[in-house]
């Protein structure tokens, strides 16, 4: 009866029903609680519904019952591996291959886990050692090429994806391995027409756009870059990275509301009210639009999120300097450089905000700050001219007009003397 169980069990799981399959197994169970395979079984059906702790519990029963079993130590491998406890997980995959050293499943498994847990040299010596069992094993090049890629061993990484692709020409993974590391080697074009034959094989792959689209911004091919991206966000709606892409590729062409557009958009999918940096690039976007008022509301909650964020308040001063209101515009400049005391840029922009209320002794000041903190910053050095000259105009003017006042009054004494003298003598 309990074969029969375990037997409906998989024909409920090779058609998708995980829950049914469940229930068969768990049957099964009550039959025969030592029947080992029913318990790995069950271990995937609850894998397959994402229920990893149950897949966990069930993968241990399936060990303790038959240690000698490699299916078992694979099966709580994978349980380990999706929950994201990848020592645990190699450890079993060890164990599993003390079962049967020649097992080509066990021998590879170790490595893409190690690498998700970031260990790439252990992850490289598990492929190498599966490779020399499976030579014609197209996965295990391609596992391998992914560790070289993440330790930026780029040579090496390119041979083994041109290794994947020759052993397997119709696998989509291959060429985008080979256009990942050509990105990474700053072969931009050549990443470009890998991802492409990746598309061709397996159309509508959104992360495949998304690697395009970033190559043609490093070409500085803005336009294609857009037009991939929106293929993302075509594909994927739901993800919140597509529309990143796609706000990247609008800023590269400097289309303000479209950024603004697909900012709004990533917020709401990925549900980051806490993500200052996206309120600080909407308020760059409306900047550029001359929004003042609302990139002021935008800087002013990404402060809310992250209070004592120097460019926060440079941006701000920058705003509200835009909409001529000056004295706002030097509070935010002055808290700039109380936060960041050694940023040249802070104290451009304390001088500019004091040009704009006519202090320019201020204005020269805060410039030879910031050239003390960049002796080299040549936009400061003009900027300081500038305020001296602008010093010596006002300057001259206040001494004009200080003379015209004196001259004035002695021309005004001289003539009312005289006139009173002509009126006494005319008496």
């Amino acid at each position: 009866m309990a074969v029969e169980l375990n037997a409906k069990g998989n024909v409920s799981f090779s058609t998708g029903q995980f829950g049914k399959a469940i229930q068969h197994y768990s049957d099964g169970i009550k039959l025969a609680p030592e029947a080992y395979v029913l318990y790995c079984n069950r271990s995937l059906a609850y894998a397959s519904l994402e229920k990893y702790e149950q897949a966990l519990e069930d993968a241990k029963e399936t060990v303790k019952l038959k240690p000698d079993w490699w299916e078992g130590y694979a099966r709580l491998g994978d349980s380990y591996k999706s929950l994201g406890k990848h020592e645990e997980a190699i450890d079993a995959y060890k164990k599993g291959l003390e079962c049967d050293r020649k097992n080509i499943e066990l021998r590879s498994n170790p490595g893409p886990t190690a690498s998700n847990g970031g260990q790439f040299e252990v992850a490289i010596k598990y492929a190498s050692d599966a490779i020399k069992l499976a030579p014609e094993n197209h996965v295990l090049y391609s596992n391998r090429s992914w560790s070289y890629y993440s330790l930026k061993k780029y040579e090496q990484a390119l041979e083994d994806a041109m290794k994947t692709v020759e052993l397997k020409p119709d696998w989509s993974l291959g060429y985008s391995r080979m256009g990942n590391v050509y990105h990474g080697l700053g072969k931009y074009q050549e990443a470009i027409d890998a991802y492409k034959k990746s598309s061709d094989i397996q159309p509508g792959n959104h992360n495949t756009y998304f690697s395009l689209s970033l190559s043609y911004s490093c070409l500085q091919n803005y336009e294609g870059a857009v037009e991939t991206a929106k293929e993302i966000v075509k594909l994927k709606p739901d993800w919140g990275e597509g529309y990143s892409r796609l706000r990247k590729s609008f800023e590269d062409l400097g289309k303000h509301e479209e950024v603004i557009d697909a900012f709004k958009k990533e917020l709401e999918l990925e549900l980051k009210p806490d993500w200052w940096e996206g309120y600080s690039g909407m308020g760059d976007a409306y900047h550029g639009l001359g929004k003042y008022q609302e990139a002021i509301d935008a800087y002013k909650k990404s402060l809310d999120i992250q209070p004592g964020e120097h460019e926060m308040y440079f941006n701000l001063s920058l705003s509200y300097s835009s909409l001529q209101n000056y004295e706002q515009a030097l509070e935010y400049a002055k808290e700039t450089v109380k936060l960041k005391p050694d940023w040249s840029e802070g104290y451009r922009r304390l001088g500019e905000s004091y040009e704009g209320l006519g202090k320019h002794e201020e204005a020269i000041d805060a410039y030879k700050k910031g050239l003390e903190c960049d002796p080299k910053n040549g936009r400061l050095e003009s900027l300081l001219v500038y305020a001296r000259a602008s010093a010596s105009i006002s300057g001259g003017r206040r001494f004009i007009s200080h003379v015209h006042g004196v001259v004035l009054k002695a021309f005004q004494r001289n003539f009312w003397g005289a006139s009173n003298q002509v009126l006494e003598e005319a008496n």
